[in-house]
């Protein structure tokens, strides 16, 4: 019986510390490993001689990034996680939840990824990008951050709305650096889970049953013992 139960323990541990392998860090609504990017919707060069087009990467796909740029996102992953809370990265966010009544620890980042273009030699005489975005966190949206060198920045023009039952984000960059979807995440309908947390419920349904099966074993030690 000590021999089952030991057992029982050990699975039970496995569950919790993978749970928590797979729970969403500190800052970030859910896991990015598991986070697809924005879909893009489109994006219009002010020059019509620039034949640019744009690359959404999340984070979960860094790798497939250029070397500085993959350091780049995984710096900006860690400061998102190192701060108390969001406001810390950037002064304005701070403001902007004031004005929405937003408690800073609600705030939260749905989607980290990198934006890039291809096939245009001449892109740095071409100016800015018009961008926009859709993606279903944006129910939820606050900000966007713009990692600039150290510094975050918010994107000023961002802007969302619904367009034929789809969420819409537009906004301006001629940088190419990461950014961050900035969400609230109080009411359960602005806090969509963007990653894969089909682990987390299984582990769940897993962890449920060791308990269960410890406390019907411990049940019948205590009635053959008596």
């Amino acid at each position: 019986m000590k021999k089952i139960l030991s057992i029982c323990l050990m699975m039970a541990l496995v569950v919790i510390m993978s749970v928590n392998a797979f729970a969403a860090p500190n800052g970030f609504v859910s896991s990015p490993s598991g986070t697809a990017a924005p879909d893009l919707v489109g994006a219009t060069n002010e020059s019509e001689d620039c034949t640019a087009g744009i690359i959404i990467t999340p984070y979960s796909e860094r790798d497939k990034l250029p070397k500085d740029v993959r350091e780049k996102m995984e710096k900006a992953y860690e400061d998102i996680i190192g701060a108390a809370d969001l406001t810390e990265l950037n002064e304005d966010l701070a403001e902007i939840a004031k004005e929405k009544g937003v408690d800073p620890e609600d705030l939260a980042i749905s989607d980290l990824f990198d934006i890039s273009y291809s096939d245009c030699e001449e892109h740095d005489d071409h100016g800015h990008f018009d961008i926009v975005l859709k993606d279903s966190s944006l129910k939820g949206f606050v900000g966007l951050l713009h990692k600039n060198g150290d510094n975050w920045e918010l994107v000023k023009d961002a802007k969302v709305k619904k367009v034929n039952g789809e969420w819409h984000l537009t906004f301006t960059t001629d940088d190419f650096a990461p950014f961050a979807i900035v969400v609230d995440t109080s009411a359960s309908s602005s806090s969509p889970q963007t990653g894969d947390n089909s682990m987390i419920n299984l582990y769940a349904a897993i962890l449920a049953a060791v308990v269960f099966t410890l406390i019907v074993l411990l049940i019948q030690s205590r009635k053959q013992k008596v």
